[in-house]
């Protein structure tokens, strides 16, 4: 596992946690500024931003959405906006202003 995995694993983990990052840290016996700065570093806000291009689907067609998790969804293209805005609800996909 290389550092960005260990630390990518980290900071979910430590999401998922419900704890505090000093916490999870304590917990986990790592450095909370390390923590701090692979959290910074790996944020989507450092990321480059994809850019979304408008398709037009003229029959329903299978659609794979990759979550930031490497999650899989499969799903008809006719039910693939209401899944969005589902995914949206639920806090599992943010919309890039």
């Amino acid at each position: 596992m290389n550092k960005v995995e260990y630390w990518g694993k980290h900071i979910a983990d430590w999401q998922a946690s419900g704890l505090s990052q000093k916490e999870y840290c304590s917990q986990q016996d790592i450095k909370a500024h390390n923590l701090h700065y692979w959290r910074q570093r790996l944020s989507e806000d450092n990321a480059p931003k994809p850019k979304l291009i408008p398709v037009a689907v003229h029959r329903a067609a299978l659609v794979r959405v990759l979550l930031k998790d490497h999650t899989i969804i499969e799903l008809s293209s006719d039910t693939l906006a209401a899944a969005l805005i589902t995914l949206k609800a639920q806090g599992l996909i943010h919309v890039a202003t």
